[in-house]
């Protein structure tokens, strides 16, 4: 185990996933002990986690496969969809190497409510580069934004409302599919 480098995070990454290391670079994912962010109300873990962590610690939780399946370079598209009763749909898209992180809110939007997008550079456990960020929610039309520091922003507040509501957690309530493959013909894990 490793703890983040800012000595004002207290988040703990753990090295239990062969090719996530605990010590890679800020802009690379990293697996986080999710009982490292339980710490009674204080923000400092939730904001230190970045959208790469968060992708790869929901998706090691839900099915196991789920992480290694939605990073095999082999599949060209994945979708893992996290469905629950009383909040927004979340989904992790996975095609090619842009991988879109988000709310889904069919129901007032029609598709995406926050969703943030990043490119993998190079391998899909090296670095990831912030693309643009998408809002729908509070605002009169789609708001597209491709500023950086603005991206990054976001991307705290929202890690830090997702990782609050501690989606690896298993719930009666919450419905989980991954989807590998085309719009026909897709399977499931």
């Amino acid at each position: 185990m490793a703890d983040a480098a800012d000595d004002n995070h207290q988040i703990i990454y753990l090295n239990d996933y062969p090719s996530l290391r605990a010590d890679a670079p800020n802009d690379h994912p990293h697996l986080v002990d999710p009982a490292s962010l339980d710490d009674d109300g204080a923000e400092e873990p939730l904001t230190s986690m970045t959208i790469p962590d968060l992708v790869v610690t929901v998706l090691l939780h839900y099915p196991p496969a789920a992480l290694k399946v939605s990073l095999d370079p082999g599949r060209a598209e994945v979708y893992f969809l996290r469905k629950a009763k009383f909040y927004l749909d979340s989904c992790i898209s996975r095609k090619g190497k842009i991988v879109k992180i988000g709310y889904l809110n069919e129901k007032e939007t029609g598709g995406w409510d926050h969703l943030f997008t990043y490119r993998i550079d190079g391998i899909s456990m090296g670095k990831w580069s912030p693309v643009s960020m998408t809002m729908l929610q509070n605002t009169p039309a789609e708001k597209n934004i491709t500023n950086l520091k603005e991206i990054r922003v976001g991307a705290v507040n929202f890690t830090s409302c997702v990782a609050g509501s501690q989606p690896w957690v298993y719930a009666e309530d919450v419905e989980i599919e991954v989807v590998t493959g085309l719009w026909q013909g897709i399977g499931e894990l």
